[in-house]
């Protein structure tokens, strides 16, 4: 029995170890962005957040924007407009896939001084990045109440574009706020990768190891 059991436990503790390894690998990269509306202050319109694919072999990836909170001021709708793989509704925590053409997140508010929130990146394009082929983009649109837009010269109507390149890495891009030069609106500051793996998960994989070790060692004994 004692025979039987030993291989048994190797191969569970062997399993949990490779389970724990790959948990301990998942990551998100994650930024905080601020955007300066005092220039448009009790302007009524609408905040659009898209997370598209930049081809048809872009990575499986999710864009999930939470903790927003407005700066000074301002108020959103009770309700936003979901399309493709968005869903959520501010202040409540935003998911975007980029699970087709266009996926987006639109929502209606009264502009204040400005709104902050976190973004995080995740998924096979982040975990498991393929290293060539198209990436996906994040993108962050201001419009007044006509759905004009606000506060960019982006020919594209972006205050912020996020690049998810093929290979995990990003690219930011801002624009200025009007055609005479005034500086971006937009403020993105990155922040450490997370994924690292929790003291016990570590403890888990050394665990595994030194017996797995241990057991070769006793075989060839």
């Amino acid at each position: 029995m004692v025979k039987i059991m030993k291989p048994l436990f190797a191969a569970t503790l062997a399993a949990s170890t490779l389970f724990a390894w790959e948990n301990a690998q998942a990551a998100t990269i994650d930024f905080h962005v601020d955007v300066d509306t005092s220039a448009v202050r009790g302007t009524d319109g609408f905040l659009d957040f898209q997370f598209n694919p930049d081809g048809a072999t872009s990575q499986d990836a999710v864009a999930t924007l939470s903790n927003f909170v407005f700066t000074g001021g301002g108020s959103l709708a009770a309700t936003s407009d979901p399309m493709g793989g968005g869903s959520g509704v501010l202040p409540a925590t935003l998911t975007i896939s980029n699970v087709s053409g266009v996926n987006d997140v639109f929502q209606g508010l009264t502009y204040g001084k400005g709104f902050a929130f976190d973004l995080s990146l995740s998924g096979p394009a982040v975990d498991a990045p393929v290293g060539s082929g198209p990436g996906s983009s994040f993108l962050v649109s201001l419009f007044d109440d006509a759905v004009f837009p606000l506060l960019t010269v982006d020919p594209f109507e972006t205050v912020l574009t996020l690049v998810l390149d093929s290979s995990g890495g990003t690219r930011i891009q801002t624009f200025d706020a009007d055609v005479v030069g005034s500086p971006s609106v937009v403020q993105v500051v990155g922040r450490a990768p997370q994924g690292v793996p929790e003291p016990e998960v570590i403890f888990l994989i050394l665990f595994g190891l030194v017996y797995l070790n241990r057991l070769m060692i006793s075989r060839r004994g």
